[in-house]
């Protein structure tokens, strides 16, 4: 758009005026088809197409400009358009033949792909009051958010990592291709700015070697697109509960060179006693591209403080949900933490078939987080590359490649005096070191079926440092047999409108630092790695307008040695091997475009639809057996609807429906958290000017002001006689609105 407003300037400053009456039509540059709704403006005139895409102009400058909120802008002078001129746009509307995924670094166009993966295209247009984007992530089929406040969360794939207490396991996460995940399979992505994400793709299930075994599957966050030329935004949020929110980034991009920068800082009073939240965020990213180099720069710096109001008991759950948990908000309980991500990527093409790409990040992390049980005082660092070799030869692809790290961890514990730190009680540090090597192969039968296969081969070795002075030592070095895990998968067509894919694939998640801890400090020795075989079926289908997309698939994934929590008190947990569990279900996703030209309203409607069933197939604990029980913590349904109402005068609307299904909160299947329906709305006003673009946004969430469980705590426990605390409320009805201003 810089470019575009630059050169704008530039003609209207050096050619000399015209005054004539212009007459012509505007088609799409695709179809043909004439367009209905294009703004035409020339100095004060300003006119708009009829739905045959005519158009008369009584033109008082040198200087046309087409644009249209569904079709790219264009700038013209009168040179290049006379009377009866037929002028083409170039559509912008969402085409799923050209919705390339990325998340396997393979550039499939999604109706080729070997397996189910989900996609959401434009994070920052789905409903949110600026801060928080993880709830959007239930849009995906079989993806369910838990989202207990802003900065705790829960993110599930098919029923894996139901059981993570407080944050998100057996999931590996990436922006573009720097990690996220630390070195014991935590990720927090809760911090992340929504501006930052230009897409999310998951791949379900440890479906791609290149990123390992994952066994929940991979969740890639990758940067926004960039436009030609310089582009300069403001963007201020206002909501509810005094929650404020203000961007301010540059993004140019001219010839080989781009570069993108942003600083964002945000703040919240919460809903909840002791939920007070504040957080900035700044990104810079940068690089070039020639024809046979790439490198890209990555710079990611969060600084954040939250309080904690943590779950609550059923009666307080009913009766007072913006109550805090009593014993949390006695001592005012919070963490604070600051967090650096860097990372360089260089891609060389040897030769047109032969190309390398490496990549080094290195990440810091400082914490403190004060409990009524204790304080954390912990840090770490870790040091990481990834490397791929990418040989192509006709329609045959192969990758091989590594991806190694070394973390360092060191927490300290100590007593807490009504908030304020006493004496230490515990010091440890502790180096993990997970290591993957893999080889994936991607080719074409007649050009026509698609098949990938792989294997990776990964390792994991980490030591444990007692560094408190007493008389017990508890350091120690451990290490983890090779794990396999293989892939295969394959697409193949049924006619030009539908395909069919099929994949399997095995995979396995190592334990957390908390899980493998004992509660006298030692190392379980005996604790396994939870593993799985995931295994689907697919059908997909587009129409040849490219404007219906349907994709079903049915999955089922067997784990051995699950793991769940044991916990002696609030403050003492630890992980066990469980026997074996069953998850199998339904996923299907489609999106419909009603962008016909000729429609006065473009409407885009995005439907999913998730039915799991999770059962144990074998666990017996301490005596008492819970075999083909419901795993608890898992939704049996999940519908999401987000709908895109479009006008040519630049309103628009976007009504966004979850129901959630009822879920289970403990083993025996005795409690259960009761299904819940949330509405939003978003409407707002987006245009095109001569010298910048605006946006302006309001909304409401929780339109219907439900009562409901936005997360729950899996078998919480109880002591002294208190009730279990099950639940975090979801907020109650919520209002925001926002500005943004682009140059």
């Amino acid at each position: 758009m810089g470019a575009r407003i630059i050169g704008f300037l530039i003609l209207f400053a050096c050619v000399n005026p015209v005054f004539a009456q212009i007459r012509g039509t505007v088609i799409d540059s695709k179809t043909s088809e004439p367009i209905f709704g294009v703004h035409i403006n020339s100095g004060k005139a300003f006119v708009i197409t009829d739905k045959n895409g005519y158009f008369e102009l009584n033109n008082e400058t040198s200087i046309i400009v087409f644009s249209h909120v569904a079709y790219q802008t264009d700038i013209l002078t009168t040179n290049q358009i006379s009377n009866n001129s037929v002028v083409k746009l170039s559509p912008i509307a969402y085409e799923f033949e050209q919705l390339i995924i990325r998340g396997n670094l393979n550039a499939y166009p999604i109706m080729e792909m070997p397996s189910n993966v989900g996609v959401i295209q434009n994070l920052g247009k789905t409903i949110s009051n600026g801060i928080s984007y993880v709830e959007s992530l239930s849009m995906v089929p079989g993806v369910f958010a838990h989202s207990g406040s802003l900065n705790t969360s829960r993110i599930i794939v098919r029923g894996i990592g139901s059981r993570t207490p407080y944050g998100t396991n057996r999931i590996k996460a990436y922006y573009n291709d720097i990690p996220l995940t630390t070195g014991d399979g935590t990720t927090e992505i809760e911090d992340l700015n929504v501006l930052d994400i230009g897409s999310v793709e998951v791949l379900k299930g440890s479906k791609s070697a290149l990123y390992g075994s994952g066994l929940g599957g991979v969740i890639r966050f990758n940067e926004p697109d960039y436009i030609s030329g310089t582009n300069v935004y403001v963007k201020s949020n206002v909501a509810s509960c005094n929650t404020y929110k203000t961007d301010l980034g540059v993004h140019l991009r001219k010839e080989a060179f781009y570069f993108r920068t942003n600083i964002s800082n945000a703040q919240t009073d919460g809903w909840r006693q002791n939920s007070q939240y504040k957080r900035l965020n700044f990104m810079l990213n940068s690089g070039f591209k020639t024809n046979k180099n790439q490198l890209d720069l990555l710079f990611l710096a969060i600084k954040a403080k939250a309080n904690i109001a943590s779950s609550i008991n059923q009666e307080m759950f009913n009766n007072s949900p913006e109550s805090a948990a009593p014993n949390w908000n006695s001592v005012k309980g919070y963490e604070k933490y600051n967090k650096i991500i860097t990372g360089v990527s260089f891609n060389h093409s040897f030769t047109d078939k032969l190309s390398n790409k490496i990549s080094l990040f290195v990440q810091s992390y400082s914490g403190y987080e004060s409990r009524p049980f204790n304080i954390l005082d912990d840090n770490s660092a870790k040091l990481g590359v990834r490397n791929i070799t990418t040989y192509k030869w006709e329609e045959v692809k192969i990758q091989a490649g590594i991806e190694s790290l070394f973390e360092k961890y060191n927490w300290d514990i100590y007593e807490t005096m009504r908030g304020e730190q006493g004496n230490v009680k515990s010091k440890f540090s502790e180096t993990r070191q997970p290591n993957s090597i893999f080889l994936n192969s991607q080719f074409k039968i007649h050009n026509l079926i698609s098949v990938e296969a792989g294997i990776s081969l990964n390792t994991l070795k980490y030591k444990l440092k007692d560094k408190f002075e007493d008389d017990q030592d508890l350091s120690g070095t451990y290490k983890y047999d090779i794990v396999y895990s293989p892939f295969v998968g394959i697409n193949l067509p049924v006619n030009k409108s539908v395909r069919i894919y099929s994949s399997a694939s095995s995979g396995f998640s190592a334990p957390s630092v908390e899980e493998t801890l004992l509660p006298r400090g030692t190392i379980n020795t005996k604790l396994k790695p939870e593993s799985g075989l995931n295994t689907e079926l697919g059908i997909r289908f587009q129409d040849e307008k490219k404007r219906i997309f349907i994709d079903a698939c049915f999955y089922s994934i067997w784990v051995s040695n699950l793991l769940v929590t044991k916990r002696e008190t609030e403050e003492i947990f630890y992980g066990a091997n469980a026997g074996k569990t069953w998850h199998r279900g339904v996923e299907l996703s489609s999106t419909i475009g009603l962008n016909n030209p000729n429609s006065r309203f473009p409407i885009s409607i995005n439907f999913s639809y998730s039915g799991t069933n999770a059962t144990f197939t074998k666990y017996i604990d301490d005596g008492t057996d819970y075999s083909d029980n419901k795993l608890p913590g898992i939704p049996d349904q999940n519908i999401f609807i987000l709908a895109n109402i479009e006008s040519p005068w630049g309103i628009y609307f976007t009504p966004n429906f979850q129901f959630t299904g009822k879920q289970y909160m403990d083993d025996s299947n005795s409690k259960i958290a009761d299904s819940y329906k949330v509405l939003h709305l978003k409407a707002g006003f987006s245009r095109k000017m001569k010298l910048f673009d605006i946006d302006f946004a309001f909304g409401v969430r929780n339109i219907l002001d439900e009562h409901y469980a936005s997360m729950i705590l899996v078998n919480a426990p109880s002591f002294g006689g208190a009730p279990p605390r099950y639940y975090y409320p979801g907020m109650p009805r919520n209002y925001f609105c926002s500005l943004s201003l682009s140059f």
